[in-house]
């Protein structure tokens, strides 16, 4: 009998060639999984009912999807958009972003502090300035806020976003290049304020560019990754949010930015007008001067060609001593010579003037704070060597002036220092000339107000919006000059300098904390002490319009008089406090100081 096969079951045995044909089927299988991917799609509400109690996420857990959701992504099952567990903080460069954001705002906000503590008191070595740092601290504090709105709206990238930030850093970025390439930029705003405005551009561009850009593509990632596709809807809370966005970056960020950046334009107008000698020029010399502490800074003074012989000459051919004059700080030194000081030169009343702009005022850089008179004193006695060293030949000597006198003419404020210059040369000067200038006990009450210090600082931060200076050419038609100097234009009401100029502010803000503190008034009596005891010819003379509007004025002008033992006139003309101002009153201060600058003094 044949054997036949057995068959059990349903059973057969396999062919040889089966193994081959299921490891084939495996392999293409695996194949087909590795290459091709199906996008899966949103499965609705519906098909979730019976695991939304497994995808909701209580206030204990974490926003990042666990491991639970990663299964389950695997095994085809898709997110909501609205779980929390979609977002792009998912990816690591988006958490590396936020990241860098959190580390540039704390580094931000070190160096707006610095840079506010700088506003009082200089910060030795880590922060040098030449101008007056308000520009400075207002990059820094919008550089801040922008990180900060980045920080707070990270997860809501907007496209109008993105265009704001193009333009905000393509204006820092320009502002950047221009102090970076030209000289006296370079030299004025100095290292600090490069680096400043470079961070400030580098802040803008990763909060409002970078930042959008990267959250919007890790936004779109998961959004496909976990949901299926890209998510257009945004709740009504997104869409407030983003406005309240909007509205902060344009009213903290892009307005302030663009201001600046319009102030500073016209600042490297006006300066390279200035420097270049194109215009309104500058005829005088910038000096250095370095203080104990390593900090420079350069000064501005300008003297005229000098006469040799007076109209009508000094008796016994002396040498007419040189006029030196010390300015108000609302009235700058050129408008003072201009005013009543020319006219005796031209007519050669007078043989030479000299006058110079103090640090801060004017064209000259500003002094590291805290400054004092006799800082000052320095100073000016360090530019007027050079200058007249330079003009004359002279050889460096151990005694300034020693072959010089000088006439001192003191307005105002200037009187404060003019004493303190003369207490420290008193060999050299000829005679002190004071014009309704600051008795020492008014300077609590007149410049020292807490309530003026935070005015000038508030003033001196939104300075650099420059809003009055562009008006000024925009419909007024003024140059260089009247935006620098005090009191150019029209004597006694040209204060845009004082009341608009960064650098004036930080002056001012300087001699507001020299008085509260009582350092001015204590220099001011140790130099009277040293003057009273001299035979310097002196002049006062005072405002009649500044005595009725304070009682104490005249008396204190009469103790003004009585400062050395050699008291030539004591006057009050109708005027105002820029007495030149009124004709009446220009003529009698021009006979008065003809008189005084041909006195001679005795030994």
């Amino acid at each position: 009998m044949s054997m036949s096969p057995r068959k059990s079951d349903g059973l057969t045995e396999p062919s040889e060639n089966e193994p081959l044909l299921n490891n084939r089927t495996e392999n293409d299988n695996l194949e087909n999984q590795e290459t091709y991917t199906p996008i899966p799609r949103y499965q609705g509400e519906d098909d979730q009912e019976d695991n939304i109690h497994e995808e909701r996420i209580e206030e204990h857990e974490h926003l990042l999807p666990s491991q639970r959701h990663f299964a389950r992504r695997r095994q085809g099952e898709l997110l909501d958009p609205d779980d929390p567990a979609v977002s792009p903080l998912n990816l690591k460069s988006v958490r590396i972003l936020r990241l860098t954001l959190c580390l540039m705002s704390v580094l931000t906000y070190i160096w707006a502090i610095l840079l506010f503590i700088n506003c009082f008191v200089s910060i030795p070595v880590i922060i040098q300035l030449r101008t007056s740092g308000f520009l400075e601290l207002d990059m820094t504090v919008v550089s801040f806020i922008s990180l900060l709105i980045a920080l707070l709206f990270f997860s809501l990238p907007t496209n109008v976003e993105r265009v704001m930030g193009y333009t905000i850093t393509s204006l820092f970025f320009i502002q950047f290049i221009l102090m970076w390439t030209i000289p006296h930029l370079r030299h004025s705003y100095s290292i600090v304020g490069i680096v400043t405005t470079g961070w400030t551009w580098f802040s803008c561009l990763v909060a409002l560019v970078i930042t959008p850009i990267v959250v919007q593509w890790g936004k779109e990632h998961e959004e496909v990754r976990l949901t299926g596709r890209r998510e257009n809807r945004r709740t009504v809370t997104e869409w407030f949010k983003i406005s309240l966005s909007f509205l902060l970056l344009t009213l903290l960020v892009i307005i302030p930015s663009v201001l600046f950046f319009c102030g500073f334009m016209l600042d490297v107008y006006d300066t390279t007008r200035l420097i270049t000698r194109t215009g309104d020029a500058t005829v005088g010399s910038f000096v250095p001067v370095t203080t104990t502490g390593h900090h420079r800074y350069d000064v501005y003074i300008e003297c005229t060609p000098t006469h040799k012989r007076l109209n009508p000459p000094l008796p016994d051919n002396r040498d007419p001593p040189i006029v030196l004059i010390e300015a108000d700080d609302r009235v700058s030194a050129q408008a003072l010579y201009e005013g009543w000081v020319e006219e005796l030169y031209n007519v050669n009343k007078v043989a030479k003037v000299c006058f110079w702009n103090r640090p801060g005022r004017g064209f000259s850089d500003v002094a590291p704070s805290p400054f004092s008179l006799s800082e000052s004193a320095s100073a000016l006695t360090t530019a007027l060597e050079t200058v007249l060293q330079e003009e004359h030949n002279e050889a460096l000597t151990d005694i300034p002036f020693q072959n010089h006198s000088l006439a001192i003419v003191a307005h105002g404020l200037g009187g404060l220092y003019a004493r303190v210059f003369a207490a420290q040369h008193i060999s050299s000067i000829h005679s002190i000339f004071l014009i309704d200038t600051l008795h020492e006990e008014l300077l609590r009450y007149k410049v020292g107000p807490i309530s003026r210090g935070f005015g000038l600082w508030l003033r001196g931060v939104t300075s650099p919006f420059a809003l009055k200076r562009q008006l000024s050419w925009i419909l007024h038609g003024k140059g260089p000059r009247y935006r620098y100097l005090s009191g150019l234009s029209k004597v006694g009401k040209g204060s845009l300098a004082f009341d608009t100029h960064s650098s004036e502010l930080k002056a001012s803000l300087q001699e507001q904390v020299g008085a509260l503190s009582g350092i001015t008034q204590n220099e001011v009596e140790e130099s009277n002490a040293i003057l009273q005891g001299s035979n310097i010819p002196l002049g006062v003379v005072a405002s009649a319009q500044s005595i009725r509007k304070d009682k104490e004025w005249a008396g204190l002008q009469k103790r003004l008089s009585k400062l050395t033992a050699n008291s030539v006139a004591w006057e009050i003309y109708d005027g105002p406090h820029e007495i030149w101002a009124a004709r009446q009153a220009k003529e009698q201060l021009q006979d008065l100081y003809s008189h005084i600058v041909r006195e001679k003094r005795t030994t």
